[in-house]
């Protein structure tokens, strides 16, 4: 300074910017645990697994990671993650559909035909006049749209309650992936 005396603000908020740096990435890194841990959790409930209760843990899955994604819309990070948990659980049942020479394979939850609905009415190329068919691309669209809606928009959606639309864009994604495990093209 012109009096001669010393003056380092560069060094101050660059100390200020770091802290507030480590500050997120030691936030993200607890909150990933969290998450890789809830994940785990989950997948545990899905081993040996009875085909008759598969439907009933789904919902429950789904209502948990509902809850868990907190960030509004989700992080891309968090929507891989769990794309990724439902591929690794499904993955050896894969064999067990095919051991048991199942031919056929229905998705009965509300959100499975809430999402047939919305993916009938978002589907330009009309590959049937059933509103109950879930088609795998359709729906694949339709789970990166939701992801990137915030809660407010999807609870604007036709037929979907304030009660739903929480765990609505989570329910698509589990239910592309496990289309796409099971290498299902309709439901």
């Amino acid at each position: 300074l012109p009096d001669g005396t010393m003056a380092s603000l560069g060094t101050a908020s660059d100390q200020t910017a770091f802290e507030e740096l480590s500050a997120q990435a030691s936030d993200a890194l607890t909150r990933r645990h969290e998450f890789e841990t809830l994940l785990v959790r989950m997948a545990t409930r899905f081993i040996n697994l009875e085909l008759a209760r598969i439907d009933d843990e789904i919902r429950a899955a789904l209502t948990v990671i509902g809850e868990f994604l907190k960030t509004d819309p989700p992080k891309p990070s968090q929507v891989d993650a769990l794309r990724e948990h439902v591929h690794s659980v499904l993955s050896p049942l894969v064999e067990t559909y095919a051991d048991e020479g199942a031919d056929h394979i229905v998705g009965t939850s509300k959100t499975f035909r809430q999402l047939a609905r919305l993916a009938f009415r978002d589907s330009s190329h009309g590959k049937s006049a059933n509103e109950d068919l879930l088609f795998a691309d359709d729906l694949k669209r339709l789970a990166d749209k939701l992801v990137k809606m915030p809660l407010d928009e999807r609870e604007q959606l036709p037929r979907i309650s304030a009660a739903r639309a929480p765990q609505l864009a989570a329910g698509a994604v589990v239910a592309s992936q496990i289309m796409k495990t099971l290498d299902l093209e309709c439901l």
